[in-house]
């Protein structure tokens, strides 16, 4: 049997000592321990008590699963809903046809002037609910939740807001098909402030539908596409790979950038890839022509999560890298009166930020640790 699987490598730097290669285990690529994970995810949130909530079909039954230690409950979806957010008092939100909030009973319509298609919400660092899609009403496709009602942001977009982000100054960005936000050219990317729109570049974007956004920790913009993902470095565009369609992205905390793809009609196509800085090796691969990733999602270090309709069956994937870890000297440094030079590793870095490592046989002295590449390979 084919298995997707990981090598960890960590390399410690000891100045003046000796040099050495931490070596995790080799980590299945495994999926949900449960026999009924949904026939299509769109949307994955996760609640205030660490449990996920999945919007999806299983079989002809549009609902949401709220998932716990590999059992499902069923709760009823709003109708239409397309995006899930939690709120920072815990409440579930949910994006369709309006925009709905649970409160643990029934599902109730907030607002009342917001009527619509809503394709994505952002719940930003300041607390505050952003609505963006295809409305007219509250604001141009896009609009923000005041605690009674929806609010525009200026004069919004002349066309769809497909995805939403924030950037490290707390700026909101929004990507879709629009070519103007607020009064200024804007292509399929805009910037808001607080108080009005800008483009990030003098009227370019990205050559294509924005489908998703991310930010990662050096600045960066990474906006998924219907031509692939694109690069903004603050000053212009640059495409950084095109296997096909992406429809979503996620950042591991680490920083290293995931993508999840439409393989258009390829059997066995890539639909969830990892970039390197330059190029793109895969992660999970379709079971189902016409198979797309349709979300990635960060589940607080413990397990990145993929979803869409990539399978026939079983369509939310979970990658997770606990097991065990060992450490080998190569040598190379000076003698030390400590003995044999060992590491070990107490924390995994394929999800983490990063890597903690003890030393022993050593005197004092700095480690200094990088991940410094990942294969995959078949067992």
């Amino acid at each position: 049997m084919i298995t997707n699987t990981w090598n960890h490598i960590l390399r410690a730097v000891m100045p003046l000592f000796t040099t050495a290669v931490f070596v995790g285990a080799q980590c299945n690529l495994v999926s949900l321990p449960v026999s009924t994970s949904p026939d299509v995810v769109r949307a994955v949130a996760r609640l205030h008590d660490g449990r996920l909530a999945v919007l999806g079909r299983w079989g002809v039954t549009n609902q949401i699963g709220i998932l716990d230690g590999g059992q499902w409950t069923a709760m009823p979806e709003p109708g239409g809903a397309s995006s899930l957010v939690v709120m920072p008092s815990g409440e579930l939100v949910a994006g369709g046809a309006s925009v709905s909030i649970w409160d643990g009973l029934t599902w109730s319509t907030m607002g009342s002037n917001l009527t619509g298609i809503v394709n994505a919400l952002l719940v930003r660092s300041n607390g505050e609910l952003i609505a963006a899609g295809n409305f007219t009403s509250a604001g141009n496709r896009i609009a923000r939740w005041d605690g009674n009602d929806w609010q525009p942001l200026g004069n919004g977009m002349n066309n769809t807001v497909y995805s939403l982000a924030e950037d490290a100054n707390g700026d909101l960005l929004a990507g879709g098909v629009f070519t103007t936000a607020g009064l200024v050219v804007a292509t399929h990317v805009a910037r808001w402030d607080g108080n009005s729109w800008s483009y990030l570049s003098p009227g370019v974007g990205p050559p294509a539908i924005v489908w998703d956004l991310v930010c990662d920790p050096n600045g960066d913009l990474f906006a998924a596409t219907s031509l692939g993902v694109s690069r903004f470095d603050g000053s212009s565009w640059t495409n950084v790979g095109s296997p096909g369609e992406a429809y979503a992205l996620a950042l591991l905390p680490g920083g290293d950038l995931v993508a999840g793809w439409s393989n258009g009609v390829t059997v066995g196509g890539p639909v969830v890839t990892r970039w390197s800085g330059s190029g793109w090796s895969t992660v999970l691969s379709s079971g189902a022509s016409g198979g797309i990733a349709s979300l990635l999602f960060f589940d607080g270090g413990s397990a990145l999560y993929a979803g869409g309709s990539f399978w026939a069956q079983n369509n939310l994937q979970a990658f997770t890298t606990q097991c065990a870890a060992t450490a080998e000297d190569l040598g190379g440094g000076c003698p030390s009166s400590g003995g044999a030079n060992h590491l070990v590793a107490s924390k995994h870095a394929w999800l983490e930020s990063d890597a903690r490592l003890s030393a022993t046989g050593l005197p004092g002295a700095a480690i200094v640790a990088t991940v410094v590449g990942f294969s995959q390979y078949a067992t």
